[in-house]
């Protein structure tokens, strides 16, 4: 991507009016921020986005060719920082490579942090992958390390009530994209009792969570060492959870396949670093990836229906294997049942359809 000033960076939106007026107020209030931050004259690239409305721009001094993220995270659509800022105060003072914030604009949505470069693991193990192993073996390292550190009471409690909410996703956009119909509110309400239920089987989990804990959210530091070779980044959904719900991040990633023998290894390689049977730790990765893969793929669909990410249609299949080989599991057999009522799988008609949807 070629260099831009900072001046001339316009990706606000293409609209006429408003919200060109908009997006022209936005980038004064960047100006603003960054105005005695010493990056005011910088080059400004922007970067890939995520699901929800920030953006980031990379910053380059030209005379140095020093590097800073700006994340631009309007609070009307984005929330508070604050999550963000408490995450990173936390994995850092537990050790851990997450950025370090610069400068804070708490009030606009805006933050100056530390750049970690562009070697994303799934990059990484894309183009090298003998480094598959040794990279997604320290992923499981730090998920293990980071048991020893109490997260406090400052991050939301990710339980069975939030996770049962959040899951109907998969009725209220995949479900509507197979019928064009919205669910029963019964239906519904039906849905969220059997994730409960199912989610109340892991008892009370208190650990600190990523959430998003992915290829695509981290970082090849390889210049550190130990587990701080792990770059943290996106975790403003961190939460109070039961530890196994990161490991099943890492393992059943949308955006790409990690080999069944890697997958069996890193399973084992975890359990007898926690000291639990693998038998127990199958339970709860079935348990904590049916509830993650079924929003993920009510998710993935409203992002397409709703916002016009077209992209995400193509990533549901790859949700929907792990979720089968989730319920394949006794322990969620009651939402297997609920799922082979309610959902269909994505074959090519009904991902054609929800394209069709949207255009």
């Amino acid at each position: 991507m070629p260099s831009q000033a900072l001046a001339p960076v316009r990706v606000f939106g293409n609209g006429i009016g408003g919200p060109v007026r908009s997006a022209l107020t936005r980038e004064k209030a960047m100006r603003r921020f960054l105005d005695g931050t010493g990056w005011q004259n910088a080059i400004a690239r922007p970067l890939a986005g995520d699901a929800s409305f920030r953006r980031y721009l990379r910053l380059i001094n030209s005379s140095d060719q020093s590097s800073r993220i700006l994340m631009d995270a309007p609070t009307d659509t984005c929330g508070s920082l604050d999550p963000f800022i408490r995450a990173t105060n936390f994995l850092g003072k537990a050790g851990l490579s997450a950025p370090e914030i610069h400068a804070t604009d708490k009030e606009s949505g805006f933050l100056l942090l530390e750049d970690f470069g562009d070697a994303i693991v799934s990059r990484i193990v894309s183009d090298q992958p003998d480094q598959e192993a040794e990279i997604y073996g320290v992923a499981v390292d730090l998920l293990v390390e980071l048991l020893d550190f109490d997260p406090g009471s400052g991050f939301p409690e990710y339980g069975p009530d939030v996770q049962s909410e959040i899951a109907t996703q998969a009725l209220w956009w995949y479900q509507y994209a197979m019928t064009g119909n919205v669910p029963a509110v019964e239906t519904g309400n039906e849905f969220r009792q059997i994730i409960s239920r199912t989610a109340s089987a892991l008892g009370t989990g208190k650990a600190f969570i990523h959430r998003d804990y992915h290829a695509e959210n981290l970082i090849w530091l390889p210049e550190r060492t130990g587990v701080r070779r792990i770059g943290l980044i996106d975790h403003q959904d961190s939460s109070l959870g039961h530890p196994t719900y990161d490991l099943v991040s890492i393992l059943e990633d949308a955006r790409r396949d990690v080999p069944a023998e890697l997958r069996d290894s890193l399973i084992h390689r975890y359990a007898l670093a926690v000291g639990r049977s693998e038998d127990e730790l199958l339970r709860e990765l079935a348990i904590c990836g049916a509830q993650r893969n079924l929003r993920i793929i009510g998710v993935f669909a409203r992002l397409a229906l709703r916002d016009g990410k077209l992209g995400y249609i193509d990533l549901i299949p790859r949700v929907w294997r792990h979720l089968e080989r989730d319920l394949s599991h006794p322990a969620v057999s009651e939402l297997k049942q609920f799922a082979l009522r309610h959902l269909s799988p994505p074959d090519a008609a009904l991902l054609n359809r929800i394209r069709c949807m949207v255009s």
